[in-house]
């Protein structure tokens, strides 16, 4: 699970100390923070404060990630596991429709 925060004006580092509230009261594994600006070092600093988490197979990545929306735009992505690591595929079900439909 992750929390995303997306921010429109001015960004300091009471914001990046609030998602980190967030994402623990949530019980997610990760928070975002996107933003038009680019973060200050203050922020930097808050979001590595708040450390990695461990998914699937032992890999960690950043607990808290802050990515502007020009990050974005040119194709950077949050560092998070492969989505295969958290579902599994459903089991086909077969079904007699004339059985369904009471035929």
């Amino acid at each position: 699970r992750a929390v995303v925060q997306v921010k429109g004006g001015t960004v300091h580092r009471d914001q990046i100390a609030t998602l980190k509230g967030d994402v623990e009261r949530e019980k997610a594994d990760v928070g975002i923070f996107i933003s038009f600006e680019r973060p200050t070092a203050p922020m930097i600093d808050e979001a590595v404060k708040a450390g990695n988490f461990e998914a699937f197979g032992g890999l960690r990545y950043p607990k808290i990630q802050i990515l502007s929306v020009e990050q974005l735009l040119l194709g950077e992505k949050p560092k998070l596991p492969p989505i295969e690591s958290y579902h599994k595929e459903a089991k086909e079900v077969k079904r007699d429709i004339q059985h369904s439909l009471g035929v």
